[in-house]
Parts: structure tokens; sequence; C-alpha cells
């Protein structure tokens, strides 16, 4: 969910202040798992389509895009393919859905929703098999841990620069880890708050990105409410 650099370089014309991340936290341990019950239940796309949040359970003001593959907040291109301008090439793999990051996901489901002043809701969501999902989650955190910083270019060769670092918070789902990713180029930083939790046999990626931070207790909100919905599905 890297933005795109058109996103960026129309946010450098209008926001007038930029964030020092040298207080952010690093990493610090991988968070582990238990494995759900051997006979947990799997959800499908279908279903797992059905139980993201909806623009209306969103705060006031986000709208959902027609199609969530595309988008001012769309995904950059995965280190698998031709080219990419990410350095390590490894890192274009952050923040992208889950089912990307950690190949073998039974279903898959994505939502993308757009706020005013460049903010942005990205909702993804993977279920993997009982044995899988703990594999699936640690991989996630092995690609955060290799790219606390690293770069990009926009179509003009600008630098965009990315640092990303743990985010203290109370644990959701089953299991949690959530960071910040802040996004630089020319003095003006836009962050991204993240959480990524696994629920039964799903792993949820929620990301809120802004000009400022979204608000502690209205990620927590989003969060345990999506949670929820996963949790529900029958």
């Amino acid at each position: 969910m890297k933005y795109a650099p058109a996103v960026l370089a129309a946010a450098l014309l209008v926001a007038g202040c930029s964030s020092d991340n040298k207080d952010l936290p690093d990493l610090g341990p991988s968070i582990t798992m238990s494995p759900p019950a051997a006979n947990a239940g799997v959800p499908d796309s279908a279903k797992l389509m059905s139980a993201l949040l909806t623009e209306s359970e969103l705060p006031v003001g986000f709208g959902a895009l027609a199609d969530p593959s595309i988008g001012p907040s769309a995904a950059q291109p995965s280190p698998t393919k031709a080219s990419t301008n990410t350095d390590p090439p490894e890192c274009a793999a952050v923040l992208e859905p889950i089912a990307d990051v950690s190949p073998g996901a039974t279903g898959r489901a994505l939502g993308r929703f757009q706020g005013t002043d460049f903010s942005s809701i990205d909702i993804d969501a993977a279920s993997y098999s009982p044995s899988t999902v703990a594999d699936a989650f640690a991989h996630v955190q092995d690609v955060f841990a290799k790219c606390t910083e690293y770069s990009d270019k926009d179509g003009d060769g600008v630098k965009i620069s990315f640092t990303l670092a743990r985010l203290d918070r109370p644990k959701s789902g089953d299991s949690s880890v959530s960071i910040r990713l802040q996004t630089e180029s020319e003095g003006v930083t836009l962050t991204s708050d993240v959480v990524v939790m696994v629920v039964g046999t799903t792993i949820v990626q929620f990301a809120a990105t802004g000009t400022s931070p979204i608000a502690p207790q209205v990620l927590t909100d989003l969060v345990d409410k999506q949670a929820t919905k996963i949790r529900d599905i029958k």
C-alpha cells in the first residue's frame, strides 16, 4: 500500500509540515503465535470479502474505491515482477496484500477507502490452513524486519524514503504486530499506522494513512471491529 508517486507528489504541493521519525522505536522481537486447532475453519474469498469493514463502518469522509486493485494507495510492484525502483528490491513487498507477501493463501479479500487530505484506509485479509498460518504471519514480520529503512523513486526520479518502526499499541485479534511506516519526499511526510493481526486462520492487514497519524483510539476501535467481523464468519 505504499503511496503511488503521483499522490505523494500532489501531497508535496499542499502539505506544509514534515515529521521527524528518529524518535520511533525499532521493531523489537518478532511476535509468535500459537497455531489454531487443526480443525479450525478456513474462510474462502467470498466470506472474507463479506466480512471486511464497509464504508458505513469507517469514519465520516471515507469512500470505497470502485476497484480496490488500483487507486491512490495501490501497492507498488512486487519484487517478483520485472522491474522495481525499490532499494532494496524485497522491500517493495511492504504493505502489499498479505496473500501476495505470504503465498499459499486459501482465500483473500481487499478493500480500499479514500478520505480527505490524502488520507486512506486499506484493509486486506488472507486465510491459510491451520498448519501454515503461523508461518505466513512470521514471514510478514520477516519482511518488516528487513525493511526498517528503504527507498524508491517516482517517475521523475525524485527519491522517496521509507522508515518503518514498531508501533506501541494493544494486541488485536489472537496475535498482532503493529508498525508505523513513514513515507518522506522533499521534506513532507505521510504516516501509515498499520496493524497485522491473526484471527483464527485469517491474517488481516489494516493500514490507515494520512499527513498526520490516525488517532490511537480510532485505530483500536476500527481494528477491533474488523477482528470481530472476521471471528463471526460462519
